[in-house]
């Protein structure tokens, strides 16, 4: 399972947490994405399950995050899924010009697997039902993640990060190809 980093600003929260993540390409652009966080769990906080829906603001808390486009084409999508069952989705047309999808025919399967010791998530999306063009060319996918932390701090996890501030839309992250 390939392992994401903390982004070199959140190294001081993430002493003896690991993050990983991975994803299994299936027929018509359907993927399985499994996340798993190792460590103190006592350290970090995940909120119960509930109904899955739409909710926007995922990323203020443990959530998880996948990115996505074809090879070389400037639009993407983004989905985010807490561990608890909510998930929001975005379309956008180029870097950070867009918004949320509120659909639920592209709502994804989010199931948090029992453990003591971590923290498993498995998820599938259906992205060919996205865009067509998912299941007729080569994706270009970020995996990330964002986890709090018991004093409200918050530490982000990818493949890849770029310079500055952490950004998972920056394409430097989209290092996968499925």
């Amino acid at each position: 399972m390939p392992q994401l980093i903390p982004h070199p600003r959140s190294q001081e929260y993430c002493a003896g947490v690991t993050v990983e993540a991975r994803v299994r390409s299936r027929e018509n652009a359907v993927l399985e994405l499994t996340y798993t966080v190792n460590g103190p769990m006592d350290r970090l906080v995940v909120s119960s399950v509930s109904p899955p829906r739409f909710t926007s603001g995922l990323w203020e808390h443990t959530c998880f995050e996948l990115f996505v486009s074809t090879a070389g084409a400037l639009a993407y999508h983004e989905y985010n899924f807490a561990p608890w069952g909510s998930w929001a989705l975005f379309g956008f047309e180029d870097y950070r010009s867009g918004g949320p999808i509120d659909a639920a025919d592209h709502a994804p399967r989010i199931t948090q697997v029992p453990s003591d010791d971590a923290l498993i998530v498995d998820v599938t999306v259906d992205l060919g039902s996205l865009a067509r063009a998912y299941t007729q060319s080569p994706l270009s996918v970020g995996l990330t993640a964002v986890v709090e932390h018991r004093d409200s701090a918050l530490s982000y996890w990818a493949l890849a990060h770029g310079a500055g501030e952490p950004d998972f839309h920056d394409r430097d992250g989209f290092v996968l190809c499925v």
